[in-house]
């Protein structure tokens, strides 16, 4: 598992589509959040086409994540798909790291607060119980 993902640009061939498969640590990207814990790499799966001064990079960014709702702090499977489509500007390059846009994607793509479900009652705050599985226990 990589903490970065550089493409060798000296190794594509231009008017050519290169599919392009690797996976990114999301602790050392930083893509973690207090209520987002990811299970599995960051999957990379996507297609490079270089031109004589842009490539492209198409594709989909992929894993699995625990979600802890904001309210009831259930912790909830996450499968994460996010579908990317980046031109990048190479001329004179020889080499270009995509790890900071796709790690831009991520956190872009992170919901401000995350609910288990709509109507979540979220913890009593004086018994401290989850609302959704049991009555407060706590006197009024």
């Amino acid at each position: 598992m990589s903490s970065k993902l550089i493409i060798d640009l000296t190794k594509l061939h231009e008017d050519e589509t290169t599919e392009i498969n690797s996976e990114l640590d999301p602790k050392k990207i930083e893509v973690e959040f207090d209520d987002l814990h990811y299970k599995s790499p960051l999957r990379v799966h996507g297609y490079l086409e270089k031109m004589p001064e842009v490539l492209i990079f198409k594709g989909e960014l992929s894993g699995v994540a625990d979600k802890i709702c904001g309210r009831c702090l259930e912790e909830l499977p996450y499968d994460i798909k996010e579908r990317f489509d980046f031109a990048f500007e190479i001329k004179g390059k020889t080499e270009i790291d995509v790890t900071d846009d796709l790690r831009e994607m991520m956190i872009l793509a992170h919901p401000f607060t995350f609910l288990c479900r709509e109507d979540c009652k979220g913890l009593c705050a004086g018994c401290g119980v989850n609302l959704n599985l049991e009555a407060c226990k706590c006197n009024k």
